[in-house]
């Protein structure tokens, strides 16, 4: 932060909140063996959950894949992707589109309580979700967990933006929305390379750790 940047509470500023690992908590091992007694060939959970997932959550676009990224930025549908993990040849045929559908998103997440308690206390600050995320995991949080949206002045997510936090401007269409500087935003993500680039970009940036940390944090610089 600026040496001379207020911390004033009082001056409406602007907070992006990423979705995964930080509001809901995801599991990708929840829903693997669901998925194990389709396999046509036995291989460890590791590489199971990479086929199934890819590394949106810990690698980079390249290491995702292309078919994990272009689900992401929505030019894939569901079903499409079904089709696609099938033709791999890893699965048999007794992963059908609806056993697909069924557990490839459900078993997975759960919500962060004490973020979103801290997303409520935030309601005199412009309060955006930012999120790499496909139309099934968000189709199922936004009905799991509709609390969590409704609290939200705007939604940025990635499949139906067409746009990766990889991309300097998948940050600066939540300041344009906004209508404020760019060092009036803070944006909180559990991964560091997210952050850094929207530090970058002149806003306060907080690697998401836990709840506890994040609200201290979020004192420091004036946003609570």
């Amino acid at each position: 932060m600026s040496p001379n940047k207020t911390k004033s509470v009082n001056l409406q500023k602007a907070v992006i909140f990423d979705l995964g690992n930080v509001l809901v908590r995801v599991n990708n091992q929840a829903a693997l063996p669901h998925f194990q007694k389709h396999l046509a060939q036995k291989f460890d959970s590791k590489t199971l959950e990479n086929l199934l997932y890819g590394s949106m959550m810990k690698g980079t676009r390249t290491d995702a894949g292309k078919l994990h990224a272009d689900f992401h930025l929505g030019k894939l549908t569901m079903r499409k992707f079904h089709q696609h993990i099938v033709k791999t040849g890893y699965f048999s045929e007794t992963l059908t589109f609806s056993e697909f559908q069924k557990y490839w998103s459900p078993p997975r997440f759960s919500m962060i309580d004490g973020t979103f308690k801290i997303l409520q206390k935030m309601k005199k600050h412009k309060r955006y979700l930012l999120s790499d995320t496909n139309e099934s995991d968000f189709d199922f949080c936004v009905s799991a967990f509709p609390e969590i949206f409704a609290e939200f002045d705007e939604i940025f997510v990635s499949h139906k933006r067409g746009i990766l936090k990889y991309e300097s401007k998948a940050f600066m269409q939540v300041v344009e929305t906004s209508g404020l500087a760019a060092d009036l935003h803070v944006f909180i993500d559990d991964r560091e390379d997210h952050v850094a680039r929207a530090r970058s970009l002149g806003m306060d940036g907080i690697v998401f750790k836990n709840s506890l940390g994040l609200e201290k944090e979020l004192g420091n610089l004036g946003y609570l």
